[in-house]
């Protein structure tokens, strides 16, 4: 950090302005601030101090009085610096809370404390900002220090030196700690702390596997595992085992050859037994043939005299088609007797009555066949009268029809035509209520965020209660084992005193009165084992916290957006109103989406009218002609 200029006005002592180039006094080197007693030389610290962090060390920073008592009422008090923190040149400029006339009526007001945060970029300064709270966030982590951290170390007050000297070691080593960024040496003590206590965890574990081992071994071998086991115990178990291993390979090789023979004898008997078995069943075959020779002997008797038979089938089949040609030949006698009757000529007529009866017959067609064609127009002409009929009546009825219809496109046009208004008017409304439902979905979605967030924060809240309590029981935990381990190194120091011999602490020869305790037994490990788990729970209060932050922020984030809405209530409230307005626009877009067609489908009724009208004046020429052609 580096100050360059220093500008006071109605600040502590100073009614009026004073500035101070603290680049110009320190041209040379190191300057002094000297003066007679109050003339401001603490002022102008309290002022860098004012600057820096809003507020001023000592007794002067509770009584809360900044202002000048000689200031007039019109002059408002400030300070401005100009510093340079991380590599970057700053202008703060702050006021602390003051009265001032109010600026309507008579009487005072209290005006906030105020910051103005400027940056020097590009040869200008840049307004970074105005809040109190988003400066300290820039500047905080520049300075590298709280303020009162800085106030004993930069700028230390009057008769505060004692008390930084009477500090407990706790505070004077995080203090320096920071000053001096010794973070890396204490996480390198951490690291071998841990490193050693996980490396005595690890051999510890090493030799229990080991013994396990050693046991499991002694088990195969059926031995006792020795208790501190020599470097070769291993080899020599191995060996036996190797040893072993080649007289069971031996004992095995034997007993495969035994297999093998075995095996294969049993496989010959099977073999044998096989044949056995095939002789047996050949045996009882040939004895059941032998049992139905005589039924053999009656099959071939039968068999010869069926032989005998088929000879005489050929002639049996021709015998029986003669007798079917001649029942043929009596029907085709009788129709003809009967075809006689009918042009009247008796059945026993001789012949020449026959030819006779024929010539006859045939001069009678002659006659009937002039008469044929007048016949054939006859049935013509009355087909065309049924024809006409016909279609007169099939025009009746269509016209019947078409009427029906013509009296029922009408209304049908009617009802089109208040679909297609209901649809006009679905899509005028589908953009408002589009709107209305993405702003109720949009509610609902808050506030159910905002309900699942303070569920959330609510249960971070017990966990950072837990968390804290955790915290404080571990850091009464590491302070009874620090003392207990400082009792425990007493008592050690104190064992080891002999008359006469130093001590080790103050170099005395005389123990008079050496400390009879023997200790807690507490060790260093137990020790930084406790100040690591007190550690690791203040990490876990830091981040339970930020993530309480950052949820809240998530929550304020819900709220805002809900408001925006202007929707109120809860996710509860919302969703019906939302599920309401959500069939609404469902059916308006139903509707909407229906324009086309019901337009579509109302040029259709009109179409169909006037295809109606065409059909019935093209029906009612066809029945007037179907009339014309059966009249004539």
């Amino acid at each position: 950090m580096r100050p360059h200029r220093l500008r006071l006005r109605a600040f502590g002592p100073f009614p009026g302005q004073v500035e101070v180039d603290l680049d110009a006094l320190a041209a040379s080197g190191l300057f002094l601030l000297h003066g007679e007693t109050g003339s401001g030389k603490t002022t102008l610290l309290d002022g860098i101090g004012f600057a820096l962090y809003g507020r001023v060390p000592g007794v002067r920073g509770k009584t809360g009085r900044l202002r000048s008592d000689h200031a007039a009422a019109d002059v408002r008090t400030e300070v401005e610096l100009e510093v340079t923190l991380g590599g970057r040149r700053w202008r703060i400029t702050r006021s602390p809370a003051q009265e001032r006339a109010k600026a309507r009526g008579s009487g005072t007001t209290t005006e906030q404390a105020r910051i103005h945060l400027e940056e020097l970029r590009d040869g200008g300064w840049v307004s970074v900002s105005t809040r109190i709270d988003e400066a300290a966030a820039e500047l905080d982590p520049l300075l590298g220090m709280s303020a009162d951290q800085f106030f004993q170390v930069v700028l230390l007050p009057q008769g505060e030196f004692a008390r930084f000297l009477r500090s407990d070691s706790k505070e004077r080593g995080e203090l320096l700690q920071r000053l001096f960024a010794t973070q890396r040496f204490r996480a390198v003590e951490d690291w071998l702390v841990q490193r050693r206590i996980s490396t005595s965890s690890a051999v510890s574990s090493a030799r229990q596997a080991l013994e396990v081992l050693a046991a499991r071994a002694g088990q195969v071998v059926g031995l006792e595992p020795p208790e501190e086991l020599p470097d070769d115990w291993g080899r020599s178990l191995l060996a036996q085992a190797q040893t072993s291993a080649a007289e069971a390979s031996g004992a095995a090789a034997t007993a495969l050859a035994d297999r093998d023979a075995c095996r294969a004898g049993a496989e010959q008997a099977g073999r044998l037994r096989a044949r056995q078995g095939r002789r047996s069943a050949a045996l009882t075959l040939l004895a059941e043939l032998d049992g139905a020779a005589p039924a053999h002997a009656v099959l071939g008797v039968e068999l010869r005299a069926a032989a005998r038979a088929a000879e005489l089938a050929a002639v049996l089949d021709e015998a029986g088609a003669r007798e079917r040609e001649h029942s043929a030949a009596g029907a085709a006698e009788a129709a003809a007797r009967a075809r006689l009757v009918l042009l009247g000529v008796a059945v026993n007529t001789p012949a020449a009555g026959v030819r006779a009866a024929a010539d006859a017959a045939r001069r009678r067609s002659g006659r009937l066949e002039a008469l044929r064609a007048v016949a054939d127009a006859l049935t013509a002409e009355q087909a065309q009268i049924a024809a006409a009929d016909a279609e007169q009546a099939q025009a009746a009825a269509a016209l019947t029809r078409l009427g029906v219809r013509l009296e029922e496109l009408p209304l049908q046009r009617e009802a089109v035509r208040r679909r297609v208004a209901a649809a006009r008017e679905a899509a005028e409304r589908l953009p408002a209520a589009e709107a209305r439902v993405g702003l109720l979905a949009t509610a609902v979605r808050e506030a159910q965020g905002l309900q699942s967030s303070l569920v959330r924060l609510e249960e971070l809240r017990e966990e950072h209660l837990l968390a804290r309590e955790t915290h404080v029981s571990l850091r009464e935990k590491e302070d009874e084992l620090r003392n207990a381990r400082l009792v425990t190194m007493i008592a050690e120091l104190a064992g080891r005193l002999e008359d006469g011999a130093p001590c080790e602490v103050c170099g005395a020869t005389s123990h008079p009165d050496p400390y009879e305790g023997t200790g807690g037994g507490v060790t260093r490990d137990d020790e930084d084992r406790a100040r690591l788990a007190a550690e690791q729970a203040a990490r876990e209060v830091a981040e339970i916290a930020a993530r309480t932050a950052a949820e809240t922020a998530v929550a304020d984030g819900h709220r805002e957006r809900l408001a925006v809405t202007g929707e109120t209530g809860g996710a509860t409230e919302l969703q019906p109103a939302w599920a309401e307005a959500t069939a609404v626009l469902a059916g308006w877009r139903a509707s909407a989406a229906q324009a086309l067609a019901v337009t579509a489908e109302l040029e259709r009724v009109d179409a169909a009218v006037a295809d109606a009208q065409a059909d019935r004046v093209r029906l009612e020429g066809d029945a007037a002609g179907a009339a014309r052609r059966r009249d004539e």
